[in-house]
């Protein structure tokens, strides 16, 4: 049975990319630490990945969200990709990223949610039987406090869909 599966991350980057589209289709290698360009002699694996550009440089720090597309699974694919293209994903010190020092650190959940959009956007997934949603409506009314959150590198997942299935999470 076909089970053809897409999803979607989002990456903070630096700098931003050099366009507001790119692919890259590098094939990658991996040497038991971290992916890489594969070269002539290498066996390395097709691997391609599309890459959006969500807005301008953030003004705070010169970061930039991007929407990643992988269509293959390749171990660290965007990270490697994003490196490849010469923006990697800030905080990642293993691809290039410069703010290394950020990675790992202590996050407050929902805290870049001021403009509303991550309240709107559970508002329309909401389940009256989820006792997840019901805490999520909470704690984005500012009824409970926000927890902490170990960071890690600036990559998430956005959206997972498998239309055979009629999944479509995001």
């Amino acid at each position: 049975a076909d089970c053809a599966k897409q999803k979607t991350y989002v990456a903070r980057v630096r700098p931003p990319l050099a366009e507001s589209s790119m692919v890259c289709d590098v094939p990658l290698g991996w040497d038991g630490r971290r992916a890489a360009a594969a070269t002539d002699g290498d066996q390395g694996k097709a691997a391609r990945t599309a890459f959006r550009a969500l807005g301008p440089p953030l003004p705070e720090d010169g970061t930039q969200l991007v929407e990643c597309l992988p269509l293959q699974g390749r171990r660290h694919q965007i990270r490697a990709h994003l490196s490849l293209l010469g923006s990697p994903i800030a905080n990642d010190a293993l691809y290039g990223g410069d703010a290394f020092f950020e990675e790992g650190a202590t996050l407050e959940a929902f805290l870049d949610d001021e403009e509303g959009s991550l309240r709107e956007a559970c508002a329309s997934a909401e389940r009256d039987w989820c006792a997840s949603c019901a805490w999520t409506k909470r704690v984005l009314a500012g009824l409970e406090k926000r927890p902490p959150v170990a960071g890690g590198i600036w990559l998430h997942s956005r959206r997972y869909q498998v239309p055979t299935f009629g999944l479509d999470v995001g």
